[in-house]
C-alpha cells in the first residue's frame, strides 16, 4: 500500500481541487484516470 499526497490544481476561474491522481507515484493507474478532492466551497450568488 502506497499513501499518496493530493496536489493543488486549479482547473480555471479560481476553481481548485486536490488532485491525487494521475501521480508519478502510481504508474500503475492509466494517465487518463483522475481522482479529485474539492470543496467545501462558497459560491456568490450570481456566480456560476
Amino acid at each position: 500500500m502506497k499513501i499518496i499526497s493530493a496536489i493543488t490544481k486549479d482547473l480555471g476561474e479560481n476553481f481548485q481541487v486536490r488532485r491525487i491522481l494521475p501521480s508519478i507515484k502510481a504508474r500503475y493507474v492509466g494517465p487518463f484516470v483522475f481522482v479529485d478532492h474539492m470543496g467545501p466551497v462558497s459560491i456568490q450568488t450570481g456566480k456560476n
